[in-house]
């Protein structure tokens, strides 16, 4: 993929150079910063590297697999990702971005939220069954919680 930074200090008039690379991971796509600031998640499945001298920022940093969402815990030290098969949540060390384990979901999720405090994981879901009998109305869904206490945070 191609990647473009520009700075944005300086005077609105200033037309500051683009600073340009080209990665062999996929990049498009909406990205999630982590907490620490330390990477930008692609959805498309790249972790590039964040720094805040332009000719260190968006370096690449490791290939992940493409995803509908994530979330990290840098405390835990855990990055969570929801494959675009909406069933299977795939769980990485954190920073070095190494597959650890995989679980498998109970409903049809599409977004999720990580809260390190209580190692508490909510996933927007809807049953799969809705979308075959078309739910005339609009947000229709749940929202699921799952607890374990290997990702509580212990700061």
């Amino acid at each position: 993929g191609k990647r473009e930074g520009r700075p944005i200090q300086g005077k609105r008039e200033d037309k500051p150079a683009a600073d340009r690379a080209t990665s062999e991971l996929p990049t498009g796509g909406p990205f999630l910063i982590t907490p620490d600031g330390q990477f930008a998640i692609s959805q498309a499945g790249a972790a590039l590297r964040l720094a805040p001298n332009i000719s260190d920022d968006l370096q690449t940093g490791a290939k992940i697999p493409p995803h509908l969402a994530a979330a990290t815990d840098v405390n835990v030290g855990h990055l969570l990702l929801l494959m675009p098969d909406g069933l299977t949540l795939k769980q990485y060390s954190y920073p070095e971005m190494k597959w650890q384990k995989s679980y498998n979901l109970s409903a049809l999720a599409h977004q999720l939220a990580f809260d390190g405090q209580s190692g508490r994981l909510y996933l927007a879901v809807i049953d799969p069954r809705a979308l075959r009998e078309r739910p005339r109305a609009r947000g229709v869904g749940d929202v699921h919680v799952y607890e374990m206490k290997e990702w509580r945070s212990s700061r």
